[in-house]
């Protein structure tokens, strides 16, 4: 089992590498691969956040601004990540957008004003923490999302549930344990998407890259 600062420093590290793109992200070997994968995903997020056009949308974990960069035309774009390399990068990347440094999400209040996002996504965050740490993220994310507005995480579910053994592996959730954790956070899950068995990297479930949809609960 990895822990959040574990985490954190280890993508640290391979943000500060030349080749910062092949170390964190499947396709980052090649630069329009790396592009198209942005922009896919930037599809996905407005294909559900569609609601929420034209308002203020928190990118968490935003790394070099892979997704936030395709998004600044139909969304104020708010990126914030753990590593202050990163945020360097997207700024660079991601001019338009406000950039937020965040190490610890129980923290976040004293960077990010409670309620001031409509909506929020997190991307290749939650699949990479263990499950005391995804569920901070979780409360960081319901920290920063105004009673009633959505947000989007890619955490996978599995009828098995794994934690990672290092900074980049694959952590899973079973559904009534990820249900859980939302609701303790403050979510209500509006859909949630699993896939069967248990993870493997040799076959990766049906579902394993589908977003998790939540809903700001009221009054929470």
């Amino acid at each position: 089992m990895t822990g959040l600062r574990d985490v954190v420093a280890g993508w640290e590290r391979a943000a500060q590498r030349d080749d910062a793109r092949v170390a964190i992200h499947p396709s980052g070997f090649s630069t329009l691969d790396y592009a198209a994968s942005g922009e896919r995903a930037a599809e996905e997020v407005d294909r559900l956040l569609f609601p929420h056009r034209g308002r203020r949308v928190l990118d968490y974990g935003a790394g070099d601004g892979r997704v936030a960069r395709w998004l600044t035309d139909a969304y104020s774009i708010g990126c914030l990540d753990a590593s202050e390399t990163m945020v360097a990068r997207c700024v660079e990347a991601v001019p338009d957008a406000d950039h937020y440094h965040v190490e610890d999400p129980d923290r976040i209040g004293e960077t990010v004003r409670e309620g001031s996002f409509a909506a929020a996504y997190s991307i290749t965050v939650l699949i990479h923490q263990d499950h005391e740490g995804g569920e901070a993220i979780l409360r960081a994310l319901a920290h920063a999302v105004e009673p009633g507005g959505l947000c989007l995480v890619d955490a996978p579910i599995y009828d098995e549930a794994r934690e990672g053994d290092h900074w980049c592996d694959v952590t899973t959730w079973t559904a009534s344990q990820f249900a859980d954790a939302a609701d303790r956070s403050g979510w209500s899950p509006l859909e949630l998407h699993s896939s069967p068995g248990a993870f493997s990297y040799e076959r990766p479930g049906v579902q394993h890259a589908a977003f998790q949809v939540l809903r700001r609960r009221l009054g929470s």
